[in-house]
């Protein structure tokens, strides 16, 4: 048989592990999006 992950109190560490790492994938494609803005786009002709 497959062993079952525990339920109970040891969700909580793999949650935060997931939260921390999906905010810190939204903070770099916020920051690849305002390097665009504020530097590339600029550079484009007739942006």
């Amino acid at each position: 048989m497959a062993q079952e992950e525990p339920r109970g109190g040891g969700g909580g560490q793999e949650a935060g592990t997931a939260a921390i790492k999906w905010g810190a994938i939204v903070i770099i494609v916020l920051a690849i999006l305002w390097f665009l803005a504020r530097y590339v786009i600029p550079l484009l002709p007739r942006a």
